[in-house]
């Protein structure tokens, strides 16, 4: 592209940098700038800061857990798969524009010190917890008020090169990985996720997983359906005031198992949030 007929983009978040669309004068991960305003005008920092605590006791900390947190989710959004590729991204322009001002200057953090953020303080329980609740509240405050709402449930395989914990071989997947449990939105927003061993079935331990202890309880007993019987699940309902959800169309596959398993723990999930079954088994047929 050449150079640009409109005036330039100037992003909130840094004054400093402008938006042109210029040929010459462009990197290979320029379009991070774009994200990195979305999460400025979403509140990340104050959402980071309440959120994810910073282990260190000392006053000497080269690198913020915002700063970290941040190069470690842009370089994933830009194709890097893991911190092997951090070592020469710290001298990368773009992420050190988006870092905080104090790095801008200077470069971002090494392979190691991103390796022992991501392998030590978020494996923290309460950094664990921490990144649930970050995640729902950021999905929430951009959403775009939407009375309707599709939930997409699915599993995935994460290949491992090893001998991990829990990792094992899956038949389906023909490799040896983990098999993770997430659910998405309609708009592909991931609401939540949960790791399970590589061996399991892709409905195994939704119940028990750390999914049920998101905002999203409410929700996801309905559309704990389809494992334990309604085949098909085309919509849900949602209100803010009360949270009352009601589930569009559901195809019972088998009657006793929607009666006797999924339906009462639905019921009581609701009820303790705050909401109201709208429709029981005699409106599903």
């Amino acid at each position: 592209m050449g150079d640009a007929t409109s005036g330039p983009i100037r992003l909130s978040f840094n004054p400093q940098l402008r938006v042109e669309f210029r040929g010459a004068t462009v990197t290979s991960d320029t379009g991070l700038l774009l994200p990195r305003e979305l999460d400025e005008r979403l509140g990340l920092d104050a959402l980071i800061e309440r959120y994810l605590a910073d282990p260190r006791t000392g006053h000497n900390r080269q690198f913020s857990v915002s700063d970290l947190f941040r190069q470690s989710i842009y370089s994933r959004l830009a194709g890097y798969e893991d911190t092997n590729d951090a070592e020469r991204l710290a001298e990368d322009p773009t992420f050190r524009m988006l870092a905080s001002r104090e790095r801008r200057e200077t470069s971002v953090a090494l392979t190691s010190t991103l390796h022992w953020f991501e392998t030590d303080v978020l494996a923290e329980e309460r950094n664990y917890q921490g990144l649930a609740h970050l995640n729902t509240e950021l999905v929430q405050r951009a959403a775009t008020g939407a009375r309707r709402v599709t939930l997409d449930i699915d599993s995935s395989e994460s290949p491992v090169h090893g001998a991990q914990e829990q990792s094992a071989y899956n038949g389906h997947f023909e490799s040896v990985c983990y098999h993770p449990l997430f659910v998405f939105s309609q708009d592909g927003d991931c609401l939540a996720a949960t790791l399970r061993p590589g061996n399991v079935h892709s409905a195994d331990g939704w119940a028990r997983s750390r999914l049920m202890k998101a905002h999203y309880v409410a929700i996801l007993s309905l559309v704990a359906g389809a494992v334990l019987g309604a085949g098909i699940i085309q919509g849900l309902h949602a209100q803010a005031k009360p949270p009352v959800y009601t589930v569009s169309l559901i195809q019972v596959t088998n009657p006793d198992a929607y009666a006797n398993q999924y339906l009462p723990p639905a019921r009581a999930s609701i009820k303790a949030h705050g909401g109201v079954l709208l429709a029981a088994a005699r409106e599903l047929r």
